[in-house]
């Protein structure tokens, strides 16, 4: 296909013994699905500026699309060829869209090194057909320091889980659906320009959040398997109007949330407990939160995958 420079669309499935693919050439297309069940080292459309769809599902360990400006609909990678989350990757990505503006939703699933997105401002779509759900940064295996400089807004939902050891997002300033964050890694939130979001949600491995522009929001919930101060966190946020709902739970066993009154009620799990499992509680030290990462964080997290799954399988 060396010569290929436009194509209505490029559909290429079960392709176990694929070594090589080029197309030095295709500058647009209507949509293109490659599904590649052999390792493929590097899939890569050099002057692709323009695509509706773009579904990349394999074993790919580098993915760059280095002219790539707007995908119309769907962007989905996935580096395997069946999405199963409870199935481990055979490769790891580097996966590269330097000028990627906009597209209605981005789901980038599976084990990746690295996730470069430097231009990209918005995602526009606050519906993904059958699933309510936005976007998808789904990163698993070794920790992944993803930086999204520019995005700014997100008209529909947009959620981040799984091996993050840094999650920079300087300029989002507006989620109009839901903002999820499910850590594997220990991660601390600084949103420094969120000013609104729906739905907050922030779990798993939570070290610390500063939503400093924070000023409109319906919920915000933090339910962290580390040790965590609820009691700042309540203060900080739990303002008028008394119809916003505040929860925050630590690994130190701290339930607060905000009553219809806007008054913060607090209870110790462990005061539900008697003295023996208090004192195993204490003996375990620090391993609580690995316990309930596994049993709270990580059930949170293979629960959204799944969705995922669901979704990119029918895309």
């Amino acid at each position: 296909m060396a010569d290929l420079e436009y194509v209505d669309d490029l559909w290429m499935i079960r392709l176990d013994e694929l070594e090589t693919f080029s197309v030095p050439k295709l500058a647009s297309a209507g949509s293109v699905t490659l599904d590649i069940g052999s390792h493929l080292d590097t899939l890569e459309m050099p002057v692709l500026e323009q695509v509706e769809y773009l579904d990349l599902k394999g074993n790919f360990t580098k993915v760059s699309f280095g002219e790539l400006r707007n995908v119309d609909h769907d962007l989905n990678v996935a580096n395997r060829r069946y999405f199963d989350p409870s199935v481990e990757a055979e490769t790891t990505m580097n996966v590269s869209f330097p000028k990627l503006n906009s597209s209605e939703s981005i789901f980038i699933i599976g084990r990746a090194s690295s996730v470069s997105l430097p231009e990209l401002t918005h995602l526009s779509d606050p519906w993904v057909v059958p699933y309510p759900g936005g976007s998808n940064f789904s990163l698993w295996g070794e920790a992944v320091s993803l930086d999204l400089p520019n995005l700014a807004t997100v008209d529909g939902s947009i959620t981040f889980e799984g091996n993050i050891s840094s999650l920079s997002l300087p300029s989002l300033d507006n989620v109009q659906g839901n903002l999820t964050i499910i850590a594997g890694d220990s991660l601390s939130i600084d949103i420094p320009e969120l000013g609104y979001a729906e739905v907050i949600r922030l779990a798993g491995q939570i070290e610390s959040v500063e939503l400093p522009g924070l000023v409109n929001w319906y919920e915000l919930h933090v339910d962290t398997d580390l040790i965590f101060d609820c009691d700042a966190f309540m203060e900080e946020y739990d303002r008028v109007p008394a119809k916003r709902v505040v929860t925050c739970q630590s690994g130190s066993g701290t339930v607060e949330e905000s009553d219809e009154n806007n008054e913060v009620t607090s209870q110790d799990e462990s005061s539900n407990e008697d003295s023996g499992d208090d004192t195993a509680g204490e003996q375990d030290g620090g391993d609580n939160g690995s316990a309930r990462l596994n049993g709270r964080g990580m059930g949170a997290m293979m629960a959204a995958s799944l969705a995922v799954a669901g979704l990119i399988a029918l895309v």
